[in-house]
């Protein structure tokens, strides 16, 4: 079953079967990224790329935020306190559901703050790759979600964090150049952030609300980014967005 919440005012999942993941082994952790590392990996995207489309998309201020170096790129983060907080406590949830295989999905929602209009949704799609069965550890629990859904799907190609980083560098390229296509902004506006997750139980992640998918109305395009890979998961970016008027 699945469901939709939302954290605070500005964040949602959706949730349908999991547990806690396991470690992998230690083995070649220099020439692969383990559970650990691929999770690591995936939240500080999230992290970097949600602050980017903050940036771009000018939900904020250009002087709120400050320049740092990630994944080799000069990227932008907020430095208003209570927001970079408040995506801190986001990601870091999304790192646990990670971890225990339960997220299939975020979505950074961009809504018109007088009307609450849906004008843009980025969407990123978490996807479990295939892991040697040996590269299980033996202290891994057998009903560790997260492990056996990586274990199941057998032998896969082995990554180091440099090509990854490598592949996200471009992704993140390409958020920047979103601005080439998307609508100019012509009003103030705000964000949501939803997530689709799997067996979430109401005693977890409590700042989260059930919440409905933000959809856009009519008149919607959209364009999918690149993807990246750890081996272990598989991660998809896509951008909808709301035409203009005179582009309908």
């Amino acid at each position: 079953m699945t469901s939709r919440r939302t954290a605070g005012t500005t964040a949602v999942r959706t949730r349908a079967s999991g547990s806690r993941a396991g470690m992998l082994s230690k083995t070649s952790q220099k020439q692969r990224i383990n559970l650990a590392g691929s999770t690591a990996v995936i939240s500080d995207y999230f992290h970097y790329a949600i602050n980017a489309i903050l940036y771009q998309r000018a939900i904020y201020d250009q002087a709120d935020f400050k320049i740092v170096k990630k994944f080799g790129l000069q990227m932008m983060l907020i430095e208003d306190e209570s927001i970079a907080d408040y995506l801190k406590k986001i990601v870091e949830q999304v790192r646990l559901w990670l971890v225990e295989g339960k997220i299939t999905r975020l979505v950074l929602v961009i809504l018109r703050k007088d009307t609450g209009e849906t004008i843009e949704r980025w969407e990123f799609d978490v996807h479990v790759e295939g892991e040697e069965q040996d590269s299980v550890s033996a202290a891994a629990t057998p009903t560790d979600s997260a492990t056996e859904k990586v274990a199941q799907k057998g032998p896969r190609k082995t990554k180091t964090l440099a090509q990854v980083q490598s592949e996200i560098q471009t992704i993140i390229r390409q958020i920047i150049a979103t601005v080439s296509f998307l609508p100019i902004p012509d009003a103030p506006r705000t964000f949501k952030i939803l997530a689709h997750t799997q067996s979430v139980g109401h005693d977890e992640a409590t700042e989260w609300n059930d919440s409905d998918a933000f959809e856009i109305s009519q008149g919607a395009e959209r364009v999918k980014l690149k993807s990246f890979s750890t081996a272990l998961h598989r991660v998809d970016t896509a951008v909808d967005y709301k035409l203009a008027e005179s582009d309908v």
